[in-house]
């Protein structure tokens, strides 16, 4: 636990200025129950963002570091899996709702809409750092009681879905997924992903119209990372199909690594809430 008492000891440090403005970037950028990372470029709420914001509440508004997490696992798929983006109404986007085309799955819910691919799997770790830091002990410990059905779930996803012939490592199957979305360490991946024309879906992009089209992806990325989703759509997102055919994937270290920690703050809330540790030791 020396990272969580170091954070803890990092943010009684700061001065009352920083953390005041600190939780006045994330209250300006509030959609309501959860938290844009910016409300231009990425107008929705995302997975792994969430975690993080819900961690950044944790010292100081236990119930708003709990509904951040409650509203990103209310779109959580049957199957377990937790989609890296929970759309908002309205917020123009791309690629949106209408590209993902979840509603090809059953295993999607109806509503909130979400996008069809994970991203770095924090969220027991800031459940976790959320029950510590709660100023309400009981009620942290109610919230763990209420989300560990879902981080199970979620965690038993990773583990079912993404691994194969008995390796212990999880795979991505689109770099959207690595947290590291536009990193160099993916380029060779996606060169190798020989595309003809008509291999591309039709999309338009919108991100180069609200930020600097210089420190963005090239289209040429772009055409891939869409050909990817569609590729994921047209196999209903089942998992059995993608893991066949899919032409990118990688087994990340920061994703895996996030994955060994979550699984021990997983096995803690297990011991807060009465269930067996042991599955995630």
């Amino acid at each position: 636990m020396s990272d969580l008492r170091a954070a803890s000891r990092a943010t009684d440090h700061a001065g009352p200025d920083l953390v005041r403005r600190a939780l006045g970037v994330l209250h300006a950028n509030s959609l309501g129950r959860a938290t844009s990372p910016s409300l231009r470029l990425y107008p929705h709420q995302w997975s792994w963002d969430a975690a993080c914001v819900a961690m950044g509440y944790a010292p100081h508004d236990q119930e708003r570091a709990e509904t951040e997490l409650r509203s990103l696992f209310e779109g959580q798929w049957r199957n377990g899996m937790l989609p890296h983006i929970v759309f908002t109404e309205g917020a123009r986007y791309f690629p949106g709702p209408e590209f993902w085309q979840t509603e090809r799955s059953p295993a999607a819910p109806e509503r909130p809409r979400t996008s069809g691919i994970v991203q770095p799997p924090l969220h027991a770790t800031a459940a976790w750092r959320v029950y510590r830091q709660a100023s309400d002990g009981g009620r942290a410990a109610a919230f763990l009681e209420e989300l560990f059905p879902s981080l199970r779930a979620w965690h038993a996803y990773l583990f079912r879905e993404r691994t194969r012939d008995g390796e212990p490592l999880v795979e991505i199957w689109h770099p959207w997924e690595s947290g590291m979305d536009n990193s160099p360490v993916w380029d060779e991946g996606l060169a190798a992903i020989g595309l003809d024309l008509d291999d591309v879906p039709a999309y338009s992009r919108v991100d180069i119209e609200v930020a600097d089209a210089a420190g963005r992806p090239s289209d040429e990325h772009y055409d891939r990372y869409a050909y990817l989703v569609q590729l994921f759509r047209s196999r209903g997102y089942r998992a059995e199909r993608i893991r066949e055919e899919c032409p990118f994937v990688m087994q990340p270290v920061l994703f895996n690594s996030i994955l060994v920690q979550a699984d021990r703050d997983l096995a803690e809330i297990a011991g807060v809430v009465g269930a067996d540790p042991r599955p995630f030791d």
